[in-house]
């Protein structure tokens, strides 16, 4: 049996089949016991019943405050100036991220959110 799981629903066991067909890269396959269940949580290797409490406002303002201190060095003049080599190309792509990210850190809400993807680093 194989239980298809979605990461974007904390790992959620959403079909389960006997064979495996080709699905959307949002999603993967896991060979799972025959007491595996739709509705369950594919966790560190194992399948439960129920997971973690939904993060809190409190703590999605954490994340959003550390998401923001983590890509700080963007905003530096000296990292976008085009006379030193190399110098990041893409800082419009972590202005924006940051704009998003810092609407949750000014407005969290209690749950499990859809973060923004931090975009990579391209450099000359």
């Amino acid at each position: 049996m194989y239980a298809l799981i979605s990461p974007a629903s904390n790992n959620c066991v959403i079909q389960i089949k006997d064979v495996t067909f080709q699905v959307d890269d949002r999603f993967f396959w896991v060979e799972c016991p025959d007491t595996c269940k739709i509705g369950m949580y594919y966790i560190d290797g194992e399948f439960v019943n129920s997971v973690a409490p939904p993060p809190t406002a409190a703590q999605n303002k954490i994340t959003a405050i550390n998401l923001l201190k983590d890509t700080d060095w963007s905003t530096y003049s000296d990292v976008v100036n085009t006379s030193k080599t190399p110098h990041l190309i893409n800082q419009d792509e972590f202005i924006e991220y940051r704009q998003n990210v810092r609407i949750i850190s000014l407005n969290p809400t209690d749950g499990y959110l859809v973060w923004p993807i931090k975009p990579l680093e391209v450099w000359s």
